[in-house]
C-alpha cells in the first residue's frame, strides 16, 4: 500500500469535497490501515482473494500461506467498520468452482459483504 494513500484520501475528500472514495487492495496490510484510512475519509474497499485454501493462495499469489490469514483478517476488520462498503473479489478459476463460490457466499452473507466474482 502506497504512503501516500492516507494524504491522497484526505486531499480528496477536504480540498474536493469527494465523499464517495473507495480502493482496491490485495488486503496483506489493509487492516493495519483502514482505520486511519476510513478517518481520512475512504468510504469503500474492493478486497481481492483468491481462495480459502491457504496452499492454493500461496500458489496463485506467490506470497507465503500465512498472508491468506492476514487478509482474512482484514476482510473481518473492513466489515466490522461503521459506514464502509466492504467488496471482495473472487477470482473464479477452480474446476470445482460451485463448492468455493457456495463457501464464499455463505461467508459473505455472514458478514454482509458483497461478492464479486470475475472469471
Amino acid at each position: 500500500m502506497s504512503k501516500n494513500l492516507l494524504p491522497l484520501i484526505q486531499h480528496a475528500k477536504d480540498k474536493h469535497n469527494i465523499t464517495a472514495i473507495g480502493i482496491t487492495s490485495n488486503g496483506i496490510v489493509l487492516k493495519d490501515k483502514l482505520h486511519k484510512l476510513q478517518q481520512a475519509g475512504l468510504s469503500s474497499v474492493n478486497i481481492s482473494l483468491d481462495t480459502l485454501e491457504a496452499a492454493k493462495f500461496a500458489a496463485i499469489t506467490r506470497r507465503g500461506e500465512k498472508n491468506m490469514y492476514r487478509v482474512l483478517s482484514s476482510i473481518y476488520a473492513a466489515a466490522a467498520q461503521e459506514g464502509l462498503t466492504v467488496k471482495v473479489r473472487v477470482l473464479s478459476i477452480s474446476i470445482h468452482i460451485h463448492i468455493y463460490i457456495f463457501a464464499f457466499c455463505l461467508w459473505f452473507i455472514s458478514l454482509s459483504l458483497f461478492l464479486s466474482l470475475k472469471h
